[in-house]
């Protein structure tokens, strides 16, 4: 391996292990009536972040992700029918970006 490719291995390696303490201050936001979706956020955060640039599909993130079951099937729920809102998910990056 290469130095650039080491150095953006590690990157990306910071990058996975910070994830999941970023994302818990928008815990919150993946948080509806019968389920919580911070865990499915996390997965598919950490699958586009592992996947190929130009090669990113719900097929490519499933192979990335640690789920058990019926991860493909999830995933896909998170992605296109989840009720998280993405309106709220962006004021609250708004507002902490302002503190």
């Amino acid at each position: 391996m290469n130095s650039i490719n080491q150095e953006s291995s590690g990157i990306l390696k910071g990058m996975l292990n910070n994830l999941s303490n970023h994302l818990e201050d928008y815990h919150e936001c993946f948080i509806n009536e019968t389920s919580d979706g911070h865990e499915l956020c996390e997965n598919y955060i950490t699958g586009l972040i592992k996947t190929e640039s130009g090669k990113r599909n719900i097929e490519r993130i499933n192979e990335e992700i640690e789920l058990s079951g019926d991860s493909y099937q999830r995933v896909q729920q998170f992605i296109t029918n989840s009720p998280w809102s993405s309106e709220k998910v962006i004021y609250w990056i708004g507002c902490s970006k302002n503190i």
